[in-house]
């Protein structure tokens, strides 16, 4: 009968490990999709910036469709899933500036802050690209391994 709880922890473990490898993965291709989106809302708001010069909040809700982008207390809150915390300082970064500067200005920060996300789209694309699949091969292996070890 030992041998049935043996069994049943070890099950566990590798399920465990599998599993923590699994979300390892599914985390970096979250990061890649949430800036893929903020890079291309960042485009959006640009170009309503520079055609309809209206008001903070009437253009961030419709350039952000998710809603993950609102006013509140009269700062601008930025809740996307999947960014890291260097992805959300940026993101900080561009609205605490945001609404201060003529439209022309506006429209090259954007701009500029849209090239950025872009940038670290492509490195969380290549990240995700490169290292989901030894996520979840290591937590298999890890699994593999204990349970080995344990037995």
């Amino acid at each position: 009968m030992n041998w049935l709880f043996k069994l049943a922890g070890m099950l566990l473990i590798f399920s465990a490990c599998i599993a923590f490898g699994f979300l390892k993965s599914f985390n970096l291709k979250q990061r890649a999709e949430g800036l893929h989106y903020y890079h291309n809302s960042l485009n959006v708001l640009s170009e309503r910036i520079l055609r309809e010069r209206g008001e903070t909040k009437v253009i961030l809700p419709q350039s952000f469709k998710n809603g993950d982008v609102y006013i509140e207390n009269g700062k601008i809150i930025a809740d996307i899933k999947g960014l890291d915390k260097k992805d959300k300082e940026l993101s900080e970064d561009f609205f605490k500036e945001f609404g201060k500067l003529d439209i022309k200005g506006e429209y090259d920060r954007t701009k500029l802050y849209s090239s950025l996300f872009e940038n670290e789209a492509i490195s969380a694309e290549k990240q995700y690209k490169e290292q989901s699949k030894l996520y979840r091969s290591l937590g298999v292996m890890a699994g593999i391994f204990i349970c080995i070890f344990l037995w």
